[in-house]
């Protein structure tokens, strides 16, 4: 199984609330990261210099939280 087959099968369990979403959260907005740890599914991490870059699929009610921050959806 590819990574995307595995990525398609993720997103068919999110429920209908949720959004996919890719940001960066830089290391002074920790507490997004907190908020997206607890109220999403992080499917990926990636520690960077500047910040986290995250992939998760997350209630779509906290979009507007972390707008600043999405890279694509």
């Amino acid at each position: 199984m590819c990574i995307r087959d595995r990525l398609n099968e993720i997103l068919q369990q999110i429920p209908a609330k949720h959004i996919f979403i890719k940001v960066f959260i830089p290391h002074n907005m920790l507490k997004l990261l907190n908020l997206i740890y607890a109220q999403g599914n992080v499917i990926k991490r990636e520690f960077r210099d500047n910040g986290v870059y995250i992939e998760a699929a997350v209630p779509q009610r906290i979009e507007s939280k972390i707008k600043a921050y999405i890279l694509e959806n």
